[in-house]
This record gives structure tokens, C-alpha cells and sequence, in this order.
């Protein structure tokens, strides 16, 4: 046991000690000396264990995406797997992956939606797939960086033993990028929406106290519905890449440039999703450069547009019969 928690800080300090794997290296040390010692482990305080120390090191890395996506994918797991599971005996390998991974995702996908407006559906088969590569690439490069220290003829014949499954894994991943619902854009959700999200998937996850959480999440949905009922929007201006500016005002929502073709559906389509827009009162091209106007036509393809107005003199036919 004390030959691995030396091998796993060797392995923390390689990778660069970035929280996930901080909180790793300290759940399995914390479980390793209940072992020593002789005592019983619980997954969660070792969770809460690695939560404390790291925060008390860095109180920051609260805020920072990985350690909230750790975290929040470790205590889905350890919450979840079991009761997913249940009584399954027949094909349990295949079962535990995928239980593994779903419950990791259902953990997850909230921050992810939270932070980049995306949601991943395909990355629940993706993950399956590469779970059982994964769990021989990572010992295998630990076994690679402590031979080459030995002999690096070694080291180059672990290497290509560990180049199958690497390339293996990379190529999964490619392939899944190409999936359908591989990453579907959704409007930014609000923080309490988040909260209640979260209510949600774990009210099944707390024995005798579902109830209590179900009524929550119904006065915490009433409170967000209310919410967003009675707000009233404010004058915002936000300045784009791809030489863009959205305004949104209580008048309505309004878009300066759209950037060129490529910025307008990858770019500025996509953050305006993002922010829950849907319809735009009035999209504006200063000047007929293609940086400017190029990105009105794929806007127009998926946001509801009411009203465009281009420059004095513009003539390409073509391109007005299209919008």
C-alpha cells in the first residue's frame, strides 16, 4: 500500500497536479491507510476528505471547471451505481459500464450545460468504449515513464504495446465527434435552474427522504418559473468576435454584422443560443464587406429574423433573394 501511494504521487506530480487528479491521488491515499490501519472506508468521506484539503490548499478551486466536473462526476457515481444496478448478475460487466458512465454523466451534464451551453447525449457509448482502454493506457504509461528511467529500449517496447489502444481510443473518440446528438447546443441555463436539475436526479438517490425532495424541486421550479415570469430583460451590449455586436433590450434582441459565413454559424448562431435567444427584431450590416454580411444567411437558417437592413447601395441580387 505504501509502495502505490508513493507510485500515484509520482504520477500526481507527472501529469501536473491538476485537480481531478489531486482529488484522486487523495481518495485512493485516504483509502490505503484506512487500510493500513485497519479500519473501515466510506467512498464519500474520502470525497469530502479530498474536497477539504484541496480547498484549504487552494480555496479557488472551487470555481474551477475540472474540479466541480470531478467532483461532481465521483459523487454521482458513488450515490448512483448501486442503486442502477440492483440485483443484476447476468452480463455484469457490460451492465457496470454502462451504469458507470451514465451515472458519471447524469452527475456532469448540468455544468456542463451551465459552463458551455452543450450537451452531450453520444458521449454515454463513447464512454463505454473507452473505458476499458483507458484502464490500460493509464497503468501502462505509469509502467512506461518508470522504465524509461531503466532502459529505454524498454521503454520504446512498452510504448508500442501501449500505441493499439491509444490509437484505438483516439479514433473512438473521432468517430463519436461524427454521431448524431454528439453535442447539442442548449440555451445557458441560471444557476437555481442548475440546483433544481440537480434535485432532480438525485431525489431517488436519498431513501426516506424523497418525498421532502420532490416537494423541493416542485417550490424551487415554481421559484425559477416565477422568476423568469416577472423579470423583466435588461439593456445589455455584448461585442463579439467576428466583428459582431448583439443588443438585447426590453425593445427586443438585435444583432450589428453578423461576421462572415463561417463566424455566423459557428460562432455567433451558436452564442446566441447559448443566451436563450431565439428571434431577432432586427439584424443590421454596416457595410457590404463578406466579414460582415456573410454570417446573415446562416443566422437566418436558425434564428427567426424580423426585419435586415443593409447598406445604401447594395447590389448583389443573389444574396438579398436569399435572405
Amino acid at each position: 500500500s505504501i509502495f502505490i501511494i508513493f507510485l500515484l504521487f509520482l504520477f500526481t506530480l507527472i501529469t501536473g497536479a491538476s485537480p481531478p487528479v489531486l482529488r484522486a491521488f487523495v481518495m485512493i491515499t485516504a483509502y490505503l491507510v484506512s487500510y493500513i490501519l485497519d479500519r473501515d472506508t466510506d467512498i464519500i468521506n474520502s470525497l469530502a476528505l479530498s474536497a477539504i484539503i484541496l480547498l484549504f490548499i487552494t480555496p479557488f478551486s472551487l470555481f474551477n471547471i475540472g474540479f466541480q466536473l470531478s467532483f461532481a462526476a465521483c459523487l454521482s457515481i458513488a450515490l448512483l451505481f448501486k442503486k442502477m444496478r440492483g440485483r443484476i448478475k447476468k452480463g455484469r460487466f457490460f451492465f457496470d459500464l454502462f451504469f458507470v458512465t451514465f451515472a458519471a454523466w447524469l452527475g456532469t451534464f448540468p455544468l456542463i450545460l451551465f459552463h458551455f451551453g452543450r450537451m452531450t447525449i453520444s458521449g454515454i457509448l463513447v464512454n463505454i468504449l473507452i473505458l476499458p482502454l483507458v484502464s490500460v493506457i493509464l497503468p501502462g504509461g505509469l509502467i512506461l515513464v518508470l522504465v524509461g528511467f531503466i532502459s529505454l529500449g524498454l521503454a520504446k517496447i512498452v510504448g508500442l504495446i501501449l500505441f493499439c489502444p491509444a490509437w484505438l481510443l483516439l479514433k473512438i473518440v473521432l468517430i463519436g465527434k461524427l454521431l448524431p446528438l454528439s453535442s447539442v447546443i442548449l440555451p445557458h441555463p441560471s444557476i437555481p435552474l442548475v440546483i433544481f436539475i440537480y434535485l432532480f436526479i438525485f431525489m431517488f438517490a436519498v431513501g426516506l427522504w424523497r418525498r421532502l425532495a420532490l416537494i423541493g424541486c416542485l417550490i424551487l421550479a415554481n421559484l425559477i418559473i416565477w422568476h423568469y415570469a416577472l423579470a423583466k430583460p435588461e439593456f445589455e451590449m455584448t461585442f463579439l468576435d467576428g466583428n459582431s455586436i448583439f443588443i438585447q433590450s426590453p425593445c427586443g434582441n438585435m444583432v450589428v454584422d453578423a461576421g462572415d459565413e463561417h463566424y455566423g454559424e459557428f460562432g455567433l448562431v451558436p452564442f446566441l443560443v447559448y443566451k436563450g435567444v431565439g428571434r431577432l427584431s432586427l439584424v443590421v450590416a454596416t457595410h457590404s464587406d463578406i466579414d460582415h454580411i456573410g454570417g446573415i444567411i446562416p443566422l437566418m437558417r436558425k434564428i427567426k429574423v424580423d426585419r435586415v437592413i443593409l447598406p445604401k447601395g447594395f447590389m448583389d441580387k443573389e444574396f438579398i433573394e436569399s435572405i
